[in-house]
């Protein structure tokens, strides 16, 4: 099934639903694009009328009962997955996602995870636990040497992020747009593509470039 987006006399007249955990500024933005009030998406809808709802999951008795009415779901996160594990998902009712306000929040999380290793974060936890101390082998994250798969919106925001910690040389490789910054020096045998090291692959294949033909980061 392929759903498309809603006619503009459909959306019109449908009523807008919004999670009760979105903070207060975001609600009005919504109200403000879509030109109408909203209202909160409970486990029960009253009334009838077309349904236009945001939120992060759809609650299972209005997947039961109003699925028929159900024209657009628009997630807060990401991801999709979650909401058609939930169940089957009404049938004509266009589900999208939101896309472009994650990079931040994920290069945090990534960024932290790094000094967390660096430090033996989750080792010493471990130690706290046990009520144990002892003194573990650590290093400094800048200097070191990162490679992010990935040169998206996401990939972007992880590289950035690890920079202004002092990771000197982030090597970026983009599926889509097929370049590679080529400031990342690695000793052959310390990472790993398939059989071969990140060098020795590297070493193998023509120098790729952008349109201009330069580096696209200086």
């Amino acid at each position: 099934m392929i759903a498309v987006v809603p006619g503009p006399e459909l959306l019109a007249r449908a009523r807008l639903l919004v999670a009760p955990e979105l903070n207060a500024s975001l609600v009005r933005e919504l109200e403000r694009i879509a030109g109408r009030g909203a209202e909160p998406l409970a486990d029960e809808v009253p009334g009838g009328g077309p349904l236009l709802c945001v939120g992060a999951a759809l609650p299972g008795s209005v997947r039961a009962t109003a699925a028929d009415r159900l024209v657009w779901f628009h997630s807060v996160n990401a991801g999709t997955d979650p909401l058609l594990a939930a169940g089957p998902w009404p049938a004509g009712a266009l589900l999208t996602r939101t896309v472009g306000r994650m990079g931040e929040r994920i290069a945090q999380y990534v960024v932290g995870w790094v000094l967390a290793e660096c430090q033996a974060v989750p080792e010493y936890v471990g130690q706290h636990a046990r009520a144990e101390w002892r003194r573990l082998p650590t290093e400094l994250v800048a200097g070191q040497t990162a490679l992010v798969y990935g040169t998206g919106r996401i990939g972007g925001a992880v590289a950035g992020l690890l920079r202004r910690c002092g990771v000197r040389r982030s090597s970026m490789w983009g599926g889509a747009r097929r370049w590679i910054w080529r400031r990342w020096r690695v000793r052959c045998g310390t990472v790993e593509c398939g059989a071969r090291c990140w060098t020795c692959w590297r070493r193998s294949r023509p120098r790729p470039t952008t349109r201009s033909g330069g580096c696209p980061v200086r």
